[in-house]
């Protein structure tokens, strides 16, 4: 699973409902459409601390080094 396309595509998504968002700022969709990128924004902060955690590779122990 590529968590970095999956990021790019959510990000974009939300862009994409900030623009219509923009073109009606006096309808119901653009309070709905905050709310949702506000949503998507803290999935996705949340995702990406996860998935960078399981991305890596641990740090090499090195034995030598005792304290």
């Amino acid at each position: 699973m590529h968590y970095r396309t999956i990021a790019i595509g959510v990000s974009l998504a939300a862009l994409l409902i900030v623009l219509l968002a923009g073109a009606m700022p006096d309808s119901w969709f653009a309070s709905v459409s905050q709310l949702l990128v506000l949503v998507l924004i803290v999935v996705m902060a949340l995702g990406i601390l996860l998935a960078s955690g399981y991305d890596q590779d641990p740090p090499p122990r090195n034995k030598w080094y005792h304290f």
